[in-house]
């Protein structure tokens, strides 16, 4: 898989190439001397952040590393890709202002794909520490208290019924294809209604099926 810090590489190699060599633009210092943008640090936290499991419902070092990049290609973007965009003397000839805006695409490229993956890894997070575990909960509650359809449904808002209905809510916006495959194909018939069982002998199987499933899907989220 191409790294975000791979895919501005390829940005920048692609404006030299389509501007026969010339340097992406750059503020300078005091000096005259070309200042790094910071891109390329605030990508690779993203990458290194990348390579781990979402640590919480949040994730916060993959979030943070995302904040630290967005804030530096703001920067880029507002004080030194625009201005060369817009600029109308001459100073700049087009195919350099267009290479600019190119600069400027692949940014906002690479910021959704972190922003879609930062979904996919909440996503994942929260099937895999959430809702899981509310299912063999309250799997084991309806053992306790015994398999009867009442046990089996629970509340309005609670019980084994509730928890199947919400990881099956959990799947389908989790961002993540091999998730929202798995509740299109193999885990959405559980939440409906018509899968609830209609007499307490029916209580124990049923879980059962549920709970066989989720050992195939933990294998996704593992």
């Amino acid at each position: 898989m191409t790294t975000y810090l791979d895919q501005w590489k390829l940005a920048k190699k692609a404006f030299e190439t389509n501007t026969k060599g010339k340097k992406k633009p750059a503020t300078t210092n005091f000096f005259g001397i070309r200042q790094g943008t910071g891109i390329e640090a605030a990508l690779t936290k993203v990458d290194n952040a990348a390579k781990v499991d979402a640590s919480g419902p949040a994730d916060p070092a993959f979030s943070t590393a995302n904040q630290g990049f967005i804030k530096v290609k703001d920067v880029y973007v507002k004080e030194v890709l625009k201005p060369v965009e817009a600029n109308t003397t001459g100073v700049y000839d087009g195919k350099y202002k267009t290479e600019c805006l190119a600069l400027e695409t692949a940014l906002t490229a690479i910021a959704t794909a972190i922003k879609e993956e930062r979904i996919r890894r909440i996503g994942a997070y929260t099937v895999k520490n959430t809702s899981i575990p509310l299912i063999r909960k309250n799997a084991m509650e309806v053992k306790t208290k015994g398999y009867t359809v009442v046990n089996y449904i629970g509340g309005a808002t609670s019980g084994f019924h509730q928890s199947v209905r919400g990881l099956n809510a959990a799947l389908a916006k989790s961002g993540n294809p091999a998730l929202v495959k798995f509740q299109k194909e193999d885990f959405n018939k559980y939440a409906q209604d018509d899968f609830k069982p209609t007499a307490d002998n029916q209580v124990s199987a049923k879980i059962g099926q549920v709970l066989a499933t989720l050992l195939e899907l933990e294998k996704l989220v593992k």
